[in-house]
């Protein structure tokens, strides 16, 4: 009985065009699924940044490029919302580039992060999560 070979299972082979049209649907779905999550942040973002915030703080502590990249938001927060205060978070090699802003009434670096006060908005310009545990 050991010499004898064990049968093997037959194999399904599935054909390719049935792996190209599992491989649209996949992609499909997910895009899809891509697109209702833009949607829903979209609409969520609208709903809570209704109304004309009085203080918004900018978070950027990344490197130079991206700080130098940041002020252009900070020229267009500027221009919509001319009542507000702008003020930023920053790295101290960035503060010396962001110094003097016309824009900003207040700048901040990560040693003085004690001064910070209660904003209306937090922009975050590292990711999209909230920024809740961050302040606290």
């Amino acid at each position: 009985m050991i010499d004898q070979p064990v049968e093997s299972h037959r194999r399904w082979s599935i054909p390719k065009t049935l792996i190209k049209l599992y491989d649209f649907v996949d992609f499909s779905c997910h895009r899809l699924a891509m697109h209702a999550k833009s949607c829903w942040l979209r609409a969520y973002r609208r709903a809570v940044l209704k109304g004309k915030p009085r203080s918004i703080v900018v978070l950027r502590l990344g490197s130079l490029g991206d700080v130098v990249r940041s002020t252009s938001l900070l020229t267009v927060l500027a221009e919509r919302y001319p009542e507000s205060d702008i003020q930023s978070l920053t790295s101290a090699a960035g503060r010396k580039l962001l110094d003097g802003h016309p824009a900003l009434s207040t700048l901040h670096t990560v040693d003085s992060i004690e001064e910070l006060a209660v904003f209306d908005w937090i922009i975050n310009l590292y990711r999209p999560e909230p920024t809740d545990d961050f302040l606290h």
